[in-house]
């Protein structure tokens, strides 16, 4: 046993049926159950129909997942390409509104088919490793001293995001769907062109049909691309809270690992407590204390087999920061690298749309019914929140990852400077790199990022604007 004084058994089992005493409770968990439920629903990624279907028909999965791919995709193509015949063949009516409102249909049908086309053919190794990579690697909980953190507040936060954004993103897509059907009018949601008579009988509900499959695809593609992306920067930005606590606790991790006493830990805590009351310390994980008791219950039989000098154990515990710090990189360059070009034309996307929603809404608000406006509006609030939701992944991410420097700073050192100041000067020149996530390699993803999107928005609203009035 490392420590001494240590509590029996009975006592142990007790102390570790505490939530708040011991890291025994912290269970691993799927970081990304939600958002592969997102995957399927969007086509984006294989439905493991084997693991549902008979044994008998298992075989028939991945045919199965081809047919629904292609019609799914082909449902999406064929209003795509509608709306491009209806711009072609209004182009010289002189209705700048309806013009526009096209546009806004044919850019958005076009991003999503781009998306699905890049995550499910283009790039579909690199989606699946991220979250592979993620969800196998990732650390429960940081390392064993005085104080601990663990992932549970930041997933409970990512979840609770993702539930909003995509009610919000439904909610939307059902007002612009039933119009028609609380206006009793024999019209389709989207007002493209059709080269035969869409009201005829059969023809009219199969074209409705496909109008929803579309929409609820087009929904479904936008919300997966942004919230994959999101949640990534979430969890990732988790897991330095994770890796700031082990380095703030690497002295007590030491000690424990020489096999230190009960008052050489208690002294040691003295220390630290100081450090205890700064504030904002975390980015969303709650600090928890360890009760001494149950140190001897959360270490692995490697770790307790025998003791180790000062400077082999501060060498196994950094070493440990090491790896978790290589690990987080790695995830983020591999997060760099699917969606730095898309993020690059996801911007130039996002400005044209806001720009043309915001003058379609303000251009017909007398001429378009409360319902037609209100969509409008959804869609305008939509996209700024999708907007807003990459820029502060990519801010977060950005802060956080020049944190570590200063999280072990908050232990006390100094008590082991002379043992310790060569390998601590090597890891703060390091950890002191901030990460970017970019878009294209052009501009860092951040909050300026999105005001200056607002900028130039508005700056094309009101070119749009003149045009309108010279017209």
């Amino acid at each position: 046993m490392i420590l001494t004084d240590a509590p029996t058994a009975h006592a142990a089992a007790q102390l570790c049926a505490s939530p708040n005493g011991c890291l025994s409770n912290v269970k691993r968990r799927d970081l990304f159950r939600y958002v592969r439920w997102l995957m399927w629903g969007a086509a984006i990624r294989p439905i493991p129909f084997e693991n549902h279907l008979p044994r008998r028909l298992g075989n028939y999965s991945a045919i199965i997942n081809v047919i629904l791919e292609i019609f799914l995709l082909l449902t999406v193509i064929h209003i795509f390409v509608l709306f491009i015949l209806t711009l072609y063949l209004n182009y010289g009516s002189g209705d700048l509104e309806f013009f526009i409102g096209c546009s806004i249909q044919s850019m958005l049908y076009f991003w999503a088919i781009i998306i699905k086309i890049i995550f499910r053919r283009v790039r579909p190794e690199l989606v699946r490793d991220i979250m592979d990579y993620v969800n196998e690697k990732y650390i429960v909980h940081s390392a064993v001293g005085f104080t601990y953190v663990t992932m549970n507040e930041c997933l409970e936060q990512a979840e609770r995001g993702i539930k909003y954004f995509v009610l919000s993103s439904l909610v939307a897509v059902i007002f612009w769907l039933f119009q028609p059907v609380v206006y009793e009018e024999r019209t389709l949601p989207l007002p493209c062109w059709y080269p035969f008579d869409y009201k005829a009988p059969f023809i009219y509900p199969l074209a409705y049909f496909l109008q929803v499959i579309a929409q609820l695809q087009l929904a479904l593609t936008f919300v997966t691309n942004s919230i994959y992306f999101t949640v990534l920067c979430f969890l990732l930005c988790g897991q330095f809270d994770v890796l700031n606590c082990s380095l703030k606790n690497i002295l007590a991790t030491t000690y424990i690992l020489m096999g230190a006493s009960r008052k050489d830990l208690i002294e040691l805590r003295e220390h630290q407590c100081n450090a205890d009351d700064e504030i904002n310390q975390y980015f969303v994980a709650e600090e928890l204390h360890i009760n001494l008791d149950c140190i001897p219950h959360v270490l692995t039989p490697a770790t307790t087999a025998g003791t180790m000098n000062f400077r082999d154990a501060f060498h196994c515990a950094l070493g440990q920061c090491v790896d978790h710090h290589i690990f987080i990189l790695n995830a983020l360059r591999k997060t760099e690298k699917l969606f730095s070009m898309v993020w690059f034309f996801k911007t130039l996307e996002v400005t044209f749309a806001i720009c043309t929603i915001a003058f379609d809404v303000v251009k017909s608000t007398d001429d378009k019914s409360f319902l037609q406006v209100l969509s409008l509006g959804q869609y305008m609030i939509l996209v700024l929140w999708e907007m807003f939701m990459i820029c502060y992944g990519g801010e977060i991410v950005y802060i956080n990852s020049q944190r570590c420097d200063l999280a072990l700073l908050r232990s006390p050192w100094y008590l082991h400077s002379r043992e310790m100041r060569a390998e601590i000067l090597f890891f703060l020149l390091h950890a002191q790199r901030a990460f970017a996530l970019t878009g294209g390699k052009f501009y860092p993803l951040k909050l300026e990022k999105f005001q200056a999107i607002l900028t130039t928005s508005f700056s094309f609203y009101t070119l749009l604007q003149n045009m309108d009035q010279r017209n």
